[in-house]
């Protein structure tokens, strides 16, 4: 201000240089003159002085105000030179950038803050702006301090500095919305674009009033079978391409989508090929701000499907329809909320005595004699598939109650899920059990009353037996001994007949004490409590053989024992049976010079063993069908090649004492074969017991009456036949098994 103050004075001092300087010469009006003038320059200077100051004021105000609009301004404004330097900027891009003072941004190349990507497109605009002068315009990524990103569009002007450079004027919006935005529009267009692509319904849009193909998806293609191009260049085919019969349908939804601005239609197509197919037309009128219409929009769905769908219902619903009311069976449909009935068929109504129609009138309460709560709680069971089967009670039109089975399950009709309720008459079957139930009863007291009668009676036999035993054996042992008198003292009196007459007396004494002893063992058997345990077969056989047999016999027969599977039974009765069996077949060998006994075991399921080892010309057509042994069974074997018997006398081979050899060949009460067939059962016993009581599934052995066998006549030539024992080894539920069986020879094709 003091500069501008000391021009004016030079510059005043000059003019008034050009002054007269003689006052003197001056008249006094001159004087008066020249004073009045310079009073009035001097106000009129200080009046412009003034004006001066209210305009230097204004000038501040404003500028003041400009630069208040220039640094907030929503925009952000630089001026940057040739060199890309920023010469100038304000507050808004300098808070873009993430500065506080714009002042920090001076004299720095813009490009400093340029995404290293988009360097190219801001020098390529400056270049262009100074080499041609017009505005110039992008959009670009620019970075922070603190590493962010954000778009700027900028708008770049040429502009000559005070001192007459060229200058850059930069307009940077912030449009990181803006990109944002048309990232989400653009993945949004590409979504709905491959929803129409892959869509199988048409979706299309006609300009208006025209009515010509704005949009028409791919799809159009496979719905009609004709290439997109068509509808493009013949509007018209939407209309021509509908079934004959369905045209009328066609124009009344044009008429309603006129009037209503909205129609739907469902009507048939003929593609090229000549095929039907099924769709559904919803279209739309689409009206802009002013309410005048612009376009109209649709969507053609194939529902070719859906009305096959709904005629095979339509079919199903009439075949179902068709058998629920003629089917004998009682048939109900019932409201699973409220327990209406919804439905009845021709035997419900027979049945319950109420026409159909009084039936669906009524709910399952008004026939179902249990408590409504009862009855609900067993629908919400029967709905939700927790339980189907139920029985009621129900009552007739005339008051008579039937025990009735239910059989209920949910089913889905029109939308609607009832309970289909199949209904048995079981009153009589009720009554039937109830008449069992009380025979059951009635027997299982019959069935004490004589297991008590047998217990009686059994205390009874052993007291019998303990009698015979003693009764018995008391006159024998006297006959033995007054026998053994006369023969011992008084064998001088007696001649040869007598001494012989005496030696029968005490022979047939002891064979009848042996026949009693035997008979006492026989009675005994089943009686004793069954010990199931392990038995290891093989070790027990070769015991017993060793038990029952002198060294010299020993010498003379030739023992075998294969491998054997344990066994589980009863180890007494066990030993018992492979002393009867061994013992047998070592008595009826005693006459082989070279005796063979093989003890074996077949596997599971393989039937009976061959004849491996002994004679080989034995016809096999006279020897009966195997007896199939099941999958589940070891079969136990003994065979000899001694001595055989008479098939005549097959049937008494398991009597009591019932002998098919005199004394003379072979000694013996007839007791062996009969006891072993009472140790098998007793074993079964013993098995069936524990079965019974632990579930465990335990081998036992079981006795075939039925497959002893015997050669025929014709092989008499070789000898007697051998003898041949069965042992059965059960492992599942114990049917009959195995007994002695017998063959001359053994080399067969039976399987």
């Amino acid at each position: 201000m003091s500069d501008k103050k000391t021009d004016l004075r030079k510059e005043a001092e000059k003019k008034a240089a050009h002054l007269p300087e003689n006052i003197a010469t001056m008249s006094p009006e001159e004087i008066r003159m020249t004073v009045h003038e310079l009073r009035v320059h001097q106000i009129e200077l200080e009046m412009q002085n003034e004006e001066l100051r209210t305009a230097q004021s204004q000038i501040e105000a404003g500028r003041a105000c400009y630069f208040d609009l220039y640094d907030l301004a929503p925009v952000g404004y630089c001026t940057i030179s040739e060199k890309g330097l920023i010469l100038e900027a304000n507050l808004t891009i300098a808070t873009m950038l993430g500065l506080t003072h714009r002042s920090a941004l001076v004299n720095l190349p813009l490009s400093q803050y340029i995404f290293e990507e988009d360097k190219d497109i801001n020098y390529l605009q400056r270049k262009q702006l100074f080499e041609t002068g017009e505005p110039q315009e992008c959009d670009l990524r620019l970075v922070r301090p603190d590493g962010t990103l954000f778009w700027a569009h900028l708008t770049a002007s040429a502009a000559q500095a005070e001192d007459g450079a060229m200058v850059c004027r930069v307009a940077m919006s912030d449009i990181t919305e803006r990109k944002q935005a048309e990232k989400k529009l653009q993945v949004s267009e590409e979504k709905l674009k491959g929803i129409l692509n892959n869509t199988r319904d048409v979706v299309w849009s006609l300009s208006w009033p025209d009515l010509k193909i704005l949009f028409i998806s791919p799809s159009v293609e496979v719905l009609y079978g004709r290439p997109i191009q068509d509808f493009y260049d013949n509007p018209s085919i939407w209309n021509e391409v509908v079934h004959p019969d369905d045209k009328l349908l066609t124009e009344k939804a044009l008429e309603k989508l006129w009037k209503n601005g909205t129609a739907e239609r469902e009507c048939r197509i003929i593609r090229p090929d000549g095929s039907t197919a099924w769709i559904y037309d919803k279209s739309k009128i689409v009206f802009d701000e002013h309410n005048s219409p612009i376009r109209v929009d649709g969507i053609v769905s194939d529902i070719t499907g859906r009305k096959r769908a709904e005629e095979a219902l339509w079919e199903s619903e009439q075949r179902f329809r068709s058998m629920f009311m003629e089917h004998e069976a009682i048939m109900l449909l019932i409201d699973p909320e409220t327990g209406a009935i919804c439905n009845a068929n021709h035997s419900a109504a027979l049945f319950y005595r109420y026409s159909t129609e009084q039936l669906c009138q009524m709910t399952i309460q008004e026939i179902n004699t249990a408590h409504a709560e009862e009855i609900a709680h067993q629908r919400s069971l029967a709905l939700a598939k927790k339980r189907n089967y139920f029985i009621f009670s129900h009552r007739l039109a005339g008051g008579e109650v039937k025990t009735v089975e239910v059989h209920s399950s949910p089913i889905t009709v029109r939308n609607e899920k009832l309970l289909f309720s199949i209904i048995h008459d079981i009153t009589e079957r009720k009554q039937a059990e109830t008449d069992l139930r009380n025979l059951t009863e009635s027997l299982e007291q019959r069935v004490i009353d004589r297991t008590a009668q047998l217990e009686i009676a059994n205390k009874e036999l052993e007291a019998f037996t303990y009698s015979v035993s003693h009764d018995l054996k008391a006159p024998l042992r006297a006959i033995e001994g007054y026998t053994q008198i006369l023969i011992k003292d008084h064998a001088v009196h007696l001649d040869s007949e007598g001494r012989r007459s005496c030696e029968v007396i005490s022979n047939n004494t002891r064979k009848m004490g042996r026949l009693i002893d035997d008979l006492l063992a026989f009675s005994r058997i089943g009686r004793k409590e069954m010990r199931q345990t392990c038995v290891d077969m093989a070790i027990m056989a070769n015991e017993v053989h060793f038990e029952s047999t002198t060294p010299e016999e020993r010498e003379r027969i030739d023992f075998r024992v294969t491998s054997l599977p344990q066994a589980m039974g009863d180890p007494t009765l066990l030993r018992q049976i492979w002393i009867n069996l061994i013992g047998n077949a070592v008595k009826f060998s005693a006459h082989k010079e070279q005796a063979v006994i093989e003890v074996g075991c077949l596997p599971e399921g393989s039937g009976h063993p061959s004849a491996d080892g002994h004679e080989a010309d034995v016809l096999t057509a006279h020897l009966p069908p195997a007896i199939p042994i099941p999958d589940s069974a070891n079969v136990y074997f003994i065979r000899d090649n001694g001595a055989g018997f008479d098939m005549a006398y097959v049937d008494k081979l398991f009597g009591v004492f019932r002998r098919l050899h005199s004394d003379k060949e072979f000694e013996g009460t007839g007791w062996g074969w009969p006891s072993s067939s009472r140790l098998f059962s007793a074993t079964a016993v013993g098995y069936g017991q524990k079965e019974n009581r632990a579930k465990e599934r335990h081998s036992t052995l079981r006795y075939h009456p039925d497959t002893i066998r015997q050669a025929s006549e014709e092989q008499e030539k070789w000898g007697k036949c051998c003898g041949y024992c069965w042992l059965k080894i059960q492992k599942k539920t114990p049917p009959s098994c195995c007994a002695p069986y017998a063959v001359k020879a053994m080399k067969s094709s039976t399987k």
